[in-house]
């Protein structure tokens, strides 16, 4: 459970936003109050931030979906999991016809759950499976 008074970094608001979602916060933002966002937010912040977007860096495009601008590190677990699903959602809907976009966002999807599949606590027999991918592609 969040501290008292700790508040969403975008909106400012403390609590769940209105769809009843909870603050958020998987980067390497510290204390009490740093870093919490709401996932509708942090969208929200993305979307816009593609809106401005120059159109050369692919990068700079992924980026608002994939770090977090306070601490400047990638999101973690399943909040990176579930924004790399919301850019993808989102790329269908404004830029359907750009294969560029979808390939980038689609990138940044399956290397968050790439990401979650290879943390400890998950099943290990992904871990065994990969290796023997590997093995099999080095042939």
């Amino acid at each position: 459970s969040h501290n008292e008074g700790t508040s969403c970094w975008i909106c400012l608001e403390e609590g769940p936003d209105e769809s009843g979602q909870p603050l958020r916060r998987d980067c390497s933002c510290r204390g009490e109050s740093a870093g919490f966002g709401h996932l509708s937010c942090i969208i929200k912040y993305a979307e816009q931030k593609n809106e401005n977007w120059g159109g050369r860096d692919f990068d700079e495009f992924v980026e608002p979906w994939e770090v977090c601008p306070n601490c400047c590190q990638g999101y973690q677990n399943e909040l990176a999991v579930d924004l790399s699903a919301e850019i993808v959602t989102f790329v269908e809907g404004k830029y359907p016809g750009d294969q560029w976009k979808h390939i980038v966002s689609l990138n940044l999807k399956l290397y968050a759950l790439e990401d979650m599949s290879l943390k400890p606590k998950h099943d290990p027999s992904i871990a065994i499976a990969r290796s023997l991918h590997l093995k099999f592609a080095a042939k």
